[in-house]
């Protein structure tokens, strides 16, 4: 019974590090970003990281979370832009609107 639970301990975690390997390095950059967000709301540098790190231009967006890309259905990571715009809203504003 051990070697079967510690077969399946051992696939989930190959399975979730292959997922996170497919990640491409802004996607990764992101969801780290977001963690820390997560973490600490108030943190004015989380918010900047984040801020600075979400996609900047229409076309890296698209890249991230277009039908079919690796943060698809990211809401969370929009979602999130309201925690990472507390104090500082001219920065989320030069990123909204460009």
């Amino acid at each position: 019974m051990q070697q079967i639970l510690a077969l399946i301990v051992l696939l989930f975690g190959m399975h979730a590090t292959a997922q996170d390997r497919q990640l491409s390095p802004k996607a990764r950059e992101l969801t780290q970003a977001l963690a820390a967000l997560r973490t600490s709301p108030d943190d004015s540098a989380a918010q900047e990281r984040y801020l600075k790190t979400f996609p900047h231009d229409y076309r890296e967006f698209l890249n991230l979370f277009d039908l079919d890309h690796e943060l698809y259905d990211g809401h969370d990571f929009v979602d999130a832009l309201s925690l990472a715009g507390k104090g500082h809203d001219a920065e989320l504003g030069k990123l909204l609107i460009g």
